[in-house]
This record gives C-alpha cells, structure tokens and sequence, in this order.
C-alpha cells in the first residue's frame, strides 16, 4: 500500500505534491504533527445534485456491494452567500458505498472510480482514506479557502470559474473563510484544495475530510437515528457520585473527589454564567435541567434555534456540568445553579459537518457562552475549526476569552485532536475512583484507558458517573431497572467525555465568583490548585513549560479541585476599614486587614473575616454580637464557634474592652519565607512577653492540617519551620494565636 505523507514542514510543497500525482496519490498538507495517511480502498464517496442518480447505485449493480443512507445535506443554509452570487443546486445527496470487502491494489482501486465516473458523467466520486487514528476518512464535494483580505475575492471567484468550480458561500462567523464545491467536470477536493493553497494568494485551503468525530464517552452507546449516520444535596442520586463525594462508592478511594461539597459552602454557580454545550444537544424539559438552561440554543445542521436533541451524548455531559441541585431528585451537578446553552451537532461524518461544529462555537461565542465543553473529537485537523477555538479563546466574554474545555480522549494514548491543538484549551483526562489514570488496569475494571501526554492539563473523575439522561427510551438507560428505575436518569456514564464537563462545572464555579477573570487567570486557577493525587504512583515535577506548578505525563497537573479553585478566585479588598454605628446582621469579609472602629447596637449581630488580621480599635464598642475569625476571602456567612476544631476562630461579645485588640497592642506580624513554595518554609513571629502560644496550619476550609506550636514560648523573635511536601497545591493559612491576639499568614503551596 502506497502512503500520502501529511506534513506540516513541507507546507504543499510542489515536487512531493506533484510525485503524489503521478502515483495517482493527491496529496493533502495537514497542519500539525506528521501523519502518514493510506487509501482506504474498500470505501469511496458518492455525491450528486441529482437524488436518483445516487439510487441507481444499489448494492448489486457496479460492484456496489452496500450502502449507507442517502444524506440529505444544504450546505447553503449554513452560509452566506456574496451578493449576485446564487447557488445553482443547493440542495446535494451523497453516501458512503463499500465497493470491496478486501484491500485491494490503488490502481484497481482508481480505475473502479474513473469507471463509476464514466459510467454516469453527473457524478463526483471520491476516496477514502485511514490513518494510524481511523480507518475511515471521507473526502466529500467540498473544500474550504480562507482569504487573507476581504479584497481577494476575485482572486477566488477567478479560479472557481477557471476550474469548474461552485461557490457555496462563505462562513456566517468568520467571513474570511468561503466553502466551495468540487463539480462532476473538475478534480476532486482534495486535489482542489491542494491547487488553490500552492497558489499562495490564499491564508489556507483544505478539503472537508469527513472523520469519525466521536463522542468520548469509553463505551459504544446507542446514538440517535435521526441522521442515519451518544453542603449534602438532597438529590435522589447524590450519594452515588464518588466524583463529587467519594466515601469508597465503586471500591474507590475515600477522600479522592473535586472537594465540590466545600467548595459549595462559598459558591454554587451563578445563573448569570452560562457554560455551552457542543454535542449533541441536551434535553432542554429533563427535569434536572429545565431550571438551569438559558434560551433556544443553536443547531448547527440547521443553521437555525432551536437547539435538538441529535443523540443521549449531550444530556448526560449537561448534568454533570450544571443538573439542578438540591431540588429532591436526580443528580446534582458540579455548578448546579449555573446556567447550560443547548449546541446541538450530529458529530457523525458527513459532509460539511466540521463547519458545522465551528459555527457551534462560534455561535455560543456570540451570544454570551463563558465556557464551552467539548466532550468530543476528530481524527482529522481542520484550520476552519482552529480560527473557531482561537477566536474564542481571545474575542469571547467581551475580550476576557471563553473557557475552552476538550476531553483528552480514550485511547490510553497521545492526546486527541482538537484537544492538542491549541494551549489556550484546557485538555482534560481521566480518573478512576482510586485516585489513578484511568487505564486498562485501573480499579474501576473497565478496559480502556484516558489518554495523556504532553497536552494534558488536568485529570477528573471519569468512569462510573451517574448523570441526566435523554428521555424516554432513545438515552442510555433503557432498561430502567433496579436504582436507576427513572429512565431519566443514568448511572455508568464514562470516558474523558465524563471528566471534561466537571471541569467545565468547576470554571463555572470560578466565574460565579469572580466574572472580571481573564480565560487565562481561569486557566491558571484550575492548574494551580489541582491536587497531586497518588503520589506514591506518579512523580510531579517541575518544566519550564508548565509555570503553574509541578506536572506529571499522566495526570497533569492533578485532580481538579473545586474548593481551592474558588478560593483562589476570591476577590475581597486586601484592606478594610470600617466605622459607624450598625444594627441587623451583617457580615464583613477582607482580603488581609480588617480594622473596625464600630458601634454595634443591641439588636446587631455582626461577622468579621480577614485573610490576616481583624484589628478592633480603641472606639470600637459592642451591645450586639459579633463574632470574628480568620478564613479565606468569600467563605460562607456561617457563624463560626471556638469548639475544638476551630482553635483559632475568636468570638466576642458584649462589651468588654479587656478583650478588644487595639491597635496599640498589635504586634509583629506572622512572617513566611520562601512563600509561594512548593514543600518547605519558615514562619516568623516575635512576642513582647512570656506567652502560651497556639500555632496551626488551616486548609480553606478551616479544616487543621498541622499543629506546629502549642506550649509556652519565652519573648523574643520565634521561627518555626513548616514541612508541607505530602499537602496538595492551593491555599493555606497559618494561624498565630497568643492572649488576644490573632495573626494570620496567607500560604500558597504550588507544586
């Protein structure tokens, strides 16, 4: 079997493009790593303006041996055509036919094309082709050109005329980029594209190779033949989500989950962010996401709202990201009061149907998406869709950039595509309730593997999901039986197309609270907080190409946490400073400083939280009730007592001014350095006098993680180390108290 070779160095180099002509080879320039692609000689494709000369070919008759369904496909609708251009034939059918069901030689193989060609002259007749990724990839009647100024359209319209050519019309979003037809008297697309890109009056030319653009969810699931072509909520299947809260469900590890029940304590998703879906579509009346949907959608077959329902795929990835929480049913999802937009794409091979996805994209961009998940890839690259993601990441949100979320793939291999394109996507992979990547030999005991590699940003839970489903008996739960008798509702779902929209939750999360953030600040967020799970399996090191802490080629960064990804995200002023006489309950949260001259009246209840210090001056005066403790920017209202496992929290009341820190009293501050690190520091203090000293490190949760001093300590300059190497990455808080004084130092752990 002769090879084309792809390769982005050669760039449509003439002498290999012309040598491929001459084996009968065209050849295809494919931006990205070098892939070497081979005919598929048992499969051509079959297209035509005319529905019953695509009949004739039944299985039987020209060697046919058989068929698909005929695709019924206007690409027209889709665009936008230029003015006094007119399409002659919008409407166009084509089908895949399998001509052998051997490999046969690709002279044999091009004469039975040339022979189909002369035996009806209104036909366009193609290959196709297989790589080491898959074994089918169609090449269809059309090829994609980018201009590289609007004012070279006649550069373009002259070679479609020149070579028999039909303009279709050019993309509704990105109006750079015209779609053009092949035509029965013209070479095929491939050869087309090749043609117009060695002309170099274009930015890119590319045929639309129809590839297996699959779902990935790890198992084959039933897919919609529609096209002929997948705090403790009260929520009936809470408990069974290892991945929200894992208590050992599926013979997990108890403890390894995305911290989501804490970090729900400070946010829960925000209405006002909206997390797209590009998939299938999404049951837009489920009961678990009626509530949480934002308008119509978009589909991208039809170019029109609403969204459909194109297969189960979309549901169940909708759930994870956004199902209703706490409302007495189904499951709870990761920003379960976020919003969800409906981007609804067959993500089946046909015709025009990368474009398709593109303007997916570009569509939820345009009106008003802040994430996009894609649990979903190609086999193939296309640039058409590259400008989609690119122009997301930089134009969406008003110039801040839409959070782009792909799966990593289920291959236990490299990194797909689209997934690898791009470093502004966040690439995330698999992982199993053990805390491992899931691979073939993973505790969960399913057989396939998440793929890895130098791409991978991040790794969630992926295996085992309960999740929405699409209604009725076209989802994935079909049988309704035993705990998951509401066919609603399912309870395997897996694949990296399972841990993609948890961390597309977790983004929402971030946003909810804070909405200024760049899609960077975003993305260095998640990075930086991700736990380094099972390090006794997987060395984290450091690379001048990962900044935000250390990485490892099967988890990347880690498991994404949710609770320190928020906190991380927190904004409150470093320093507040508050006075005036206040009644009703109130609450008042600084980044590091707080310093209060109040007069609190008998009917107020007052909170105060700092990231360091609460200072309370000489003026300050309470009949109310306040209570004060030191806890990260944005944590709940919550009222926090000085039981034994909060030591440092301060509570007073009434008016006793012995216990008011004034700030003639205050002392050195609590010191670290190196701070960030990534395992060691060194805490500093200094006491006036002889004192009894208590000395903590918090988590964000106010959780104690380490006593470093509880005793007697003379007066003078302290220094205590802290080791912290088997903590995970994130935010801590030393916490320094003596007599009435509280003292508090910001810690960033970053590995």
């Amino acid at each position: 079997m002769k090879n084309i070779i792809l390769s982005m160095v050669c760039a449509f180099c003439l002498p290999l493009a012309m040598f491929a002509q001459q084996l009968k080879q065209p050849f295809y320039y494919y931006k990205g790593d070098k892939v070497m692609l081979e005919y598929n000689t048992k499969h051509i494709f079959v297209s035509s303006t005319d529905l019953a000369k695509l009949k004739m070919l039944n299985p039987g008759t020209s060697k046919v041996l058989s068929s698909t369904n005929v695709y019924s496909g206007n690409a027209s609708k889709t665009l936008t055509q230029p003015e006094n251009y007119k399409v002659s034939n919008p409407n166009r059918f084509s089908q895949e036919i399998t001509i052998s069901e051997k490999e046969m030689s690709v002279a044999q193989y091009y004469d039975h094309i040339n022979s189909l060609k002369d035996k009806n002259n209104q036909l366009i007749v193609a290959p196709f082709f297989k790589s080491n990724r898959t074994d089918k990839i169609g090449l269809s009647n059309f090829f994609y050109v980018k201009l590289k100024h609007q004012d070279d359209f006649e550069n373009l319209t002259g070679l479609i005329e020149e070579n028999n050519l039909e303009l279709i019309g050019h993309n509704i979003f990105m109006p750079l980029w015209f779609t053009i037809s092949v035509t029965p008297e013209s070479k095929d697309a491939l050869h087309m594209a090749n043609m117009f890109y060695e002309t170099g009056l274009f930015e890119a030319a590319e045929p639309d190779l129809m590839t297996e653009n699959k779902i990935l969810s790890a198992e084959d699931k039933v897919l919609s033949t529609e096209d002929k072509m997948d705090f403790m909520p009260n929520d009936t299947y809470f408990a069974n989500q290892w991945s929200l809260k894992n208590t050992g469900q599926n013979g997990g590890t108890i403890g390894i989950d995305i911290n989501a029940e804490q970090a729900w304590d400070r946010e829960t998703g925000s209405p006002s962010i909206i997390v797209a879906v590009v998939d299938h579509g999404f049951s837009r009346t489920h009961p678990d996401l009626i509530n949480n949907n934002v308008g119509s959608g978009y589909d991208t077959k039809l170019n029109s709202t609403p969204a459909r329902v194109r297969g189960p795929h979309g549901t169940a990835c909708a759930g994870i990201i956004a199902g209703q929480g706490n409302n007495g049913q189904g499951i709870t999802g990761v920003a379960y009061n976020a919003s969800l937009m409906s981007i609804s794409n067959t993500l089946v091979s046909t015709p025009n149907s990368r474009q398709g996805r593109a303007n997916g994209i570009n569509w939820a961009v345009n009106n008003g998406a802040h994430i996009i998940s894609n649990s979903w890839f190609s086999t193939v690259q296309t640039q058409l869709l590259d400008d989609a993601i690119t122009n997301a990441l930089n134009n969406g949100r008003g110039g801040l950039g839409c959070i782009v979320v792909f799966a990593a793939g289920n291959d236990n291999g490299a990194v797909n595509y689209p997934a690898n394109s791009n470093p502004g996507i966040i690439t995330v992979g698999a992982m199993s309730p053990c805390g491992q990547r899931k691979s073939p030999t993973s505790c969960d005991g399913e057989g396939w593997g998440s793929n890895f590699g130098a791409q991978l940003d991040v790794v969630a839970p992926g295996v085992l999901m309960p999740t929405t489903d699409r209604q009725g008996s076209a989802g994935y739960n079909t049988n309704g039986v035993g705990d998951y008798a509401n066919r609603d509702y399912t309870n395997d779902f897996n694949g990296t197309s399972s841990a993609c929209p948890i961390v597309a939750g977790v983004a929402a999360l971030v946003l909810s609270v804070n909405p200024s953030l760049t899609r960077q600040q975003v993305t260095n967020i998640i990075e930086k907080s991700a736990q380094k799970t099972r390090t006794d399996l997987y060395n984290y090191g450091t690379s001048s190409a990962r900044p935000n802490g250390t990485w490892n080629n099967e988890m990347g960064y880690g498991l994404v946490d949710a609770l320190q990804a928020v906190s991380l995200a927190e904004d409150c002023a470093t320093t507040l400073d508050i006075t005036g006489t206040v009644t009703g309950e109130l609450t008042y949260h600084a980044g590091s400083y707080l310093n209060s001259n109040q007069e609190l009246t008998t009917s107020s209840d007052i909170t105060y939280r700092a990231g360091n210090r609460i200072t309370l001056e000489a003026g300050f005066r309470s009949n109310g009730e306040s209570s004060m403790s030191i806890a990260a920017c944005g944590s709940g209202n919550k009222q926090i007592g000085t039981t034994d496992s909060e030591p440092i929290s301060y509570i007073y009341k009434g008016n006793t001014a012995s216990k008011i820190m004034s700030k003639t009293a205050s002392t050195t501050e609590l010191r670290c350095f190196p701070n960030p690190f990534q395992s060691n520091t060194t805490l500093e203090y200094e006491l006036k006098q002889d004192e009894q000293v208590l000395l903590i490190v918090t988590g964000v949760n106010n959780r104690v993680v380490r006593v470093l001093v509880d005793e007697q300590q003379s007066a003078g300059i302290q220094s205590v180390d802290f080791e912290g190497g088997e903590l995970p990455s994130g935010i801590y808080f030393a916490k320094l108290k003596f007599g009435n004084t509280l003292n508090t130092a910001r810690l960033l752990i970053a590995k």
